[in-house]
């Protein structure tokens, strides 16, 4: 063949003869499940966000909300003498939130986490968690100053610390962070973690907000604003770790090649 004949090398930066570009890489078949993770991640975030700022102005005036606060809490109160292990049970519930405990364990499993995996993601998630939830918490807390239950008076802008509950956030968020570490750090217990550890969860969640308002530590809205803030600070951290994450493309067009 000659020089004449020879047929150009194609660029993949430039148009070919034909007037077309090379085939681009496919996509990879888990990138519609991300993209769906995400709609349904945001669409969570704008729903708690919402719910967050309409339950922050009943709070903040004489509505339902205040009222329902004042029911529940005399109904608790004709429950509150509690026997003694319901008394331990109710007190180890509501301490499941304390920031001292929850914090220690998702350090140190971030930490384990970095070691075994050998990047920084699951330690810079974890503290962009905690620290997101800290941040917006104190902003909330206040900027309502809700008294807690025991001043005997529902008031706001008092200096109070209540709304929202520290607690009950915390312990979605650091719940939340702990069921996403270990199976990094122990892939065995991923089946666990979804199940067993899912389980364990929610009754955290459920139990320790009913003991914060039986143990009057908190008026019911500041639990249910507490689970809110958590909810939204979960949708914010994941919705920012997989930002990056654009579309996975294979190494090349057949069936069978590795994702990179």
């Amino acid at each position: 063949m000659t020089a004449a004949n020879k047929k150009p090398a194609e660029n993949p930066g430039r148009f070919n003869p034909a007037g077309c570009r090379r085939p681009r890489a496919a996509v990879g078949v888990g990138d519609g499940h991300l993209s769906t993770r995400r709609v349904v991640v945001a669409a969570l975030l704008v729903v708690g966000a919402a719910g967050l700022v309409v339950l922050r102005a009943g709070v903040l005036g004489v509505s339902a909300v205040t009222r329902f606060d004042v029911r529940v809490r005399a109904a608790a109160n004709s429950h509150r003498e509690l026997p003694l292990l319901g008394r331990v049970v109710a007190r180890a519930l509501a301490e499941l939130g304390q920031r001292g405990l929850t914090v220690t364990v998702v350090v140190v499993l971030a930490v384990l986490a970095v070691r075994r995996s050998g990047s920084w993601r699951p330690g810079l998630v974890s503290a962009g968690a905690l620290g997101l939830l800290g941040v917006l918490g104190q902003v909330l807390k206040f900027e309502v100053g809700r008294l807690a239950p025991r001043a005997a008076r529902v008031a706001v802008h008092a200096g109070g610390l209540s709304w929202p509950s520290g607690h009950a956030a915390n312990t979605v968020v650091s719940g939340a962070l702990v069921l996403w570490l270990l199976p990094q750090v122990r892939p065995a217990l991923a089946v666990w973690a979804r199940l067993v550890g899912g389980a364990l969860y929610s009754l955290a969640i459920a139990g320790g907000g009913v003991a914060l308002v039986v143990l009057d530590y908190h008026w019911a809205s500041d639990v249910v604003g507490g689970w809110l803030l958590g909810g939204v600070v979960l949708a914010v951290v994941a919705l920012l770790a997989t930002a990056r994450d654009g579309p996975r493309r294979r190494s090349g067009s057949g069936a069978g090649r590795v994702v990179i």
